[in-house]
């Protein structure tokens, strides 16, 4: 997984803790990028070049646009995206709207949290609309 804001308590850290918990009962094996961490791009570069991921699941367009753009050899691996709100309210609307579009299209699949947020990626990039996948958040409740 690869993520912004992962080491605070924001939106993109409480999604990106609910999922890696639901997917390791599952038995998957889980790494996470945390894009403020020092090294991560090194560690993401070394990973890609391994052929370490069956799957890279980024979070945020904008974000993971940007990592694109520093890591070519990232579209060779199957990618996975969860809009997050604010790559489609704002950065999709602004001066970046290129490289959330960049994300967007790489993506196998754009997962957004309600059909409202679907609909503004389906205006942006009509061919992108059968990408998408509306699952909505939920609660973790023990």
């Amino acid at each position: 997984m690869l993520t912004p804001f992962y080491q605070m308590q924001r939106g993109n850290s409480r999604t990106v803790a609910r999922i890696k918990k639901g997917l390791l009962a599952e038995g998957f094996s889980i790494e996470i990028l945390a894009m403020e961490q020092p090294g991560w791009l090194s560690r993401l570069e070394e990973a890609v070049s391994a052929r370490r991921y069956a799957l890279i699941h980024g979070f945020h367009g904008l974000y993971l646009g940007q990592a694109l753009e520093k890591i070519p050899g990232l579209k060779e691996i199957p990618l996975l995206l969860t809009t997050t709100g604010t790559d489609l309210n704002i950065d999709l609307k602004g001066p970046q709207r290129p490289v959330v579009i960049q994300a967007l299209a790489a993506a196998r699949k754009i997962i957004v949290f309600n059909p409202d947020l679907g609909q503004f990626v389906a205006e942006a990039a009509p061919g992108l609309a059968e990408k998408l996948v509306t699952i909505p958040q939920g609660v973790y409740l023990e």
